[in-house]
């Protein structure tokens, strides 16, 4: 068996302890007995423990769990992904995502964002309403675009042609979303012109108004042969 087969077995087996873990009651949850097993994979073992925190070997070496898949089972009941912890701040995220303050900002809230969608759907929760992730995708891009028209009316007709101000389904919104990125994306690569304070150098220099050295007029005396 090749070591990566091996490591989704250990995988399988100790989601599938939490999984029921999960679903129980405090009392039940007492009774799910950690899985042992004759064989010690000593390598294994002598990285996971490596790895984890101080305090978890501590409970760990406690409960003398010293098999791959005990430890792993013991790192999953107290970190608990896909727990109601997890699950209120996927679905705040989603909802609330907060506004960027540059192009660059904007793809990297949109990538979370993404995240968040896939995580929420992998854990088995409810994704918030559809009227509201278009409201989040808004939160997230609207000041850019109001400084960006050229942006902003390409993704009108993205928009419109998504229909998530008329008819959205989940499936157009995340469309819409993935256009967003893209674009952030590219406009990222050229600077972050979403932001009207940044502006090029010349530009700047132009508006000061800056002297070019050739326009000094050939009549203005020179001091050193008078």
């Amino acid at each position: 068996m090749r070591s990566n087969e091996w490591w989704s077995l250990v995988l399988r087996e100790a989601e599938g302890h939490y999984a029921r873990w999960q679903q129980a009651d405090p009392i039940q949850r007492t009774m799910v007995q950690q899985p042992r097993f004759q064989r010690l994979e000593s390598r294994t073992v002598s990285m996971l423990l490596k790895a984890i925190p101080a305090t978890v070997k501590e409970e760990i070496v406690h409960a003398r769990s010293f098999t791959t898949v005990s430890i792993l089972f013991k790192i999953y009941c107290l970190y608990q992904p896909g727990g109601l912890k997890e699950r209120n701040m996927l679905l705040t995220f989603l909802s609330r995502p907060g506004a960027a303050q540059s192009n660059t900002d904007a793809v990297l809230r949109l990538r979370r964002w993404f995240r968040g969608v896939s995580r929420t759907q992998q854990v088995g929760a409810s994704l918030p309403d559809v009227s509201i992730l278009v409201a989040a995708l808004d939160e997230i891009t609207s000041s850019l675009l109001a400084n960006a028209p050229l942006l902003q009316f390409r993704m009108n007709l993205v928009r419109h042609q998504c229909s998530v101000d008329h008819t959205p389904t989940l499936t157009s919104v995340l469309s819409f979303g993935k256009s967003l990125q893209a674009e952030f994306e590219m406009a990222s690569i050229g600077g972050d012109q979403g932001n009207p304070q940044k502006r090029p150098r010349n530009q700047r220099m132009d508006a000061g108004g800056g002297r070019n050295p050739e326009s000094k007029s050939a009549s203005e005396p020179n001091s050193r042969f008078e």
